[in-house]
């Protein structure tokens, strides 16, 4: 019973803390330095993109999953304190780059 227990608390930790793996959240969009930042540069950083599609002037498009999260206004209840609401979405983060491989700008989903 308690190797069962475990193993099914293990599974649940394993499940809770890769819910976001593989995405990019708003907090590491202070990676980017349009005009700096190169392609080689994001890719160490944050692994290969989900897609890449190459432009006839051969600049670039880098796409990778985004997370964000959206929070609600925060009220007071008594005896319980403050409350919110927070959702999270997902979406698609494009990375443009030139043909030398500089971040020339970003698009965040909405």
């Amino acid at each position: 019973m308690r190797l069962a227990i475990n193993l099914l608390l293990a599974i649940w930790l394993c499940a809770c803390t890769n819910s976001t793996q593989g995405y990019i959240d708003h907090g590491q969009l202070s990676d980017l330095a349009p005009g700096r930042t190169t392609y080689d540069q994001v890719v160490t950083s944050w692994g290969q993109p989900m897609s890449t599609s190459a432009a006839p002037d051969g600049s670039r498009v880098a796409t990778y999953p985004y997370i964000w999260l959206v929070t609600g206004a925060v009220t007071g209840i008594a005896g319980a304190g403050p409350v919110g609401s927070t959702e999270t979405r997902t979406g698609e983060l494009a990375l443009l780059f030139d043909r030398a491989g500089v971040l020339q700008s970003y698009r965040e989903p909405r």
